[in-house]
């Protein structure tokens, strides 16, 4: 592999048909300022693909903040540099700038293909590094971090953060995102080179069969209870008092009903102190995770700042009645009234009457919840594993070649 000079890169490489994609194992160093065992959109998202991509043979480096009482490491597997915690997320540590670091190991072992999947320290000195070894790089957009500026008092900010996340993402060959709308958003504003790359679900884990009638009964409820659940980060951009307000207008509607918020978060301690009538349950993973879901009824979901919003995917795969915004995962999987229901974004009173029609429209739920699980079996991680490997391919430097 030709390194070339910190002056200059050859463009990236153009596969020929002939190099045997399907045997060709790929070296990925992956940076990510959060990986488990943080419990995140993002975390979740990007250990699927690790361990997926790892089970297909190809060999992944992961660079990331170390954990509480972690050695810091240095290994084929693995890249462990110091972190520091960020305002508002006690529970998450960013990556400290480790240019240095990257380029001694990219040097004496250089990745295929370098993809740095958040712009935190870390991952903004992992793009110096590797366009300064002339690594192959793509980065990928999980995050609406300059629209969070506006939900903690520094919306001033929004332009600046902007522009920084801009000035990351723009230095790679190909920034992957996971919603063609938000792509037509973040050319408004000047990123380039955006790629259409979205999420699957686990249908198998998460399915309307792990409903627990003993984990209903704990909650309080009967057979007559309408519970709902609502799973995240209880932070202040996930919009969860309005969530609330709209379960308790929808008292009405309901002979008796429930709200789980399941999750954990800076808001925890506020949310719960201020809301004595929700079940707190904090975060929960794995089948524990998905059978929470699957013994609820209803799920809505009130974020605008989510890409994606991977919570609406497993709620659709349990076979949960959602309510959801018209956008972001939503706007791509969900038909209003077939298998859930969606309110023009980003409109309260819209919300509150979407979730109104969809209680009043008891005798057509079972249709949308087997409609919902079906939208889910129809994106399984397998095909977007498969698509990751086709824009892989597409920059990575092969070796054979």
């Amino acid at each position: 592999m030709n390194l070339g000079s910190e002056q200059g890169c050859e463009p990236a490489l153009v596969i020929c048909p002939c190099c045997c994609l399907s045997d060709w194992i790929m070296r990925i160093a992956l940076v990510t300022e959060t990986f488990p065992p943080e419990i995140n959109g993002v975390a979740m998202t990007l250990s699927r693909l690790t361990e997926s991509l790892r089970s297909r043979g190809h060999q992944l480096q992961v660079i990331r903040p170390s954990q509480r009482g972690e050695a810091i490491v240095a290994d084929d597997l693995h890249i462990t540099v110091p972190g520091i915690h960020i305002p508002y997320y006690p529970e998450i540590q960013i990556g400290t700038p480790s240019k240095k670091r990257l380029m001694s190991a990219w040097r004496t072992s250089p990745p295929d293909l370098c993809h740095v999947a958040t712009e935190g320290p870390l991952g903004s000195s992992a793009v110096s590094a590797a366009r300064a070894l002339c690594i192959p790089l793509i980065s990928s957009f999980h995050t609406n971090f300059h629209h969070y500026s506006s939900h903690y008092g520094i919306g001033w900010m929004e332009d600046r953060v902007g522009a920084y996340l801009r000035g990351v993402h723009n230095m790679a060959e190909a920034t992957l995102v996971p919603d063609r709308n938000l792509i037509c958003d973040l050319e408004k504003i000047g990123f380039t080179n955006l790629v259409h790359f979205a999420r699957g679900v686990d249908s198998v884990l998460f399915h309307p069969g792990r409903r627990d009638p003993e984990l209903r009964k704990a909650w309080g409820a009967d057979d007559l209870t309408t519970v709902w659940v609502h799973v995240s980060r209880l932070a202040k951009e996930k919009n969860i008092p309005f969530v609330i307000e709209c379960w308790r207008k929808a008292q009405q509607h309901m002979s008796r009903s429930l709200l789980v918020m399941v999750g954990d978060g800076p808001e925890r301690t506020h949310l719960q102190a201020s809301y004595k009538d929700v079940i707190f349950t904090g975060y929960k993973q794995g089948v524990e995770l998905a059978t929470h879901y699957a013994s609820a009824d209803f799920f809505a979901f009130a974020s605008q700042t989510e890409t994606f919003g991977n919570v609406v995917m497993e709620a659709l795969a349990s076979g949960l009645v959602t309510v959801t915004w018209d956008y972001a995962a939503t706007r791509q999987f969900v038909k209003d009234g077939y298998n859930g229901y969606t309110a023009e974004a980003f409109l309260d009173d819209d919300f509150h009457q979407t979730i109104t029609t969809a209680l009043n429209e008891r005798h057509r739920w079972e249709a949308v919840r087997s409609s919902a699980r079906t939208t889910a079996e129809g994106n399984p991680w397998t095909k977007i594993v498969d698509e990751y490997e086709k824009i892989a391919r597409a920059h990575a430097v092969n070796p054979a070649s």
